[in-house]
């Protein structure tokens, strides 16, 4: 529990560090209810995404130069089990154009891309702005980052540190 919390704690420290946008403190709460769309056009509910372990929730958004960003510092080299880790969700977006911005990004064809057409996720969530990152153990919000990001390698340091290890 301690190794975790200090690993939980490590996390959030290297994100405020290098984040510009807002670093929320959120409170640890189970994850909400919520339905996306797989890029197949299918509903998925939120209890049904994979839930195990620590792993992340990525909010983006179409031509969202922050989101892409964001997206390409994911360097499977580096950590090729961490897009499997990865729930990304393509907000105003339906199931095509979900699996048009998932095409732009080979390298995470391992992550679980959805689209967020309607806005029940980001109002469940509670999406303050494009990109956000949800830190997430089993099926609980642990922490979020919100925004634009100067430091991508920070991000891509901490994104590692907390879903890149099982």
């Amino acid at each position: 529990m301690r190794t975790s919390l200090r690993c939980a704690v490590v996390v959030i420290a290297a994100i405020a560090v290098v984040a510009v946008g807002s670093v929320r403190a959120i409170e640890r709460r189970p994850l909400p209810a919520f339905t996306l769309t797989d890029l197949n056009g299918q509903p998925v509910a939120s209890e049904t995404l994979p839930t195990a372990g620590k792993w992340l929730l990525i909010y983006v958004q179409p031509k969202c130069d922050s989101c892409d960003a964001l997206l390409r510092t994911i360097d499977v080299r580096d950590q090729p089990g961490l897009p499997s880790r990865m729930a990304i969700v393509v907000g105003r977006a339906d199931a095509a154009a979900a699996a048009a911005q998932a095409a732009r990004f080979p390298d995470l064809s391992a992550a679980h891309w959805y689209a967020g057409r309607d806005r029940s996720a980001s109002e469940a969530l509670k999406v303050v702005s494009a990109p956000m990152v949800f830190g997430v153990r089993d099926d609980r919000l642990e922490w979020s980052v919100a925004g634009i990001v100067p430091d991508l390698d920070g991000v891509k340091s901490a994104l590692i540190t907390w879903a890149g290890h099982r």
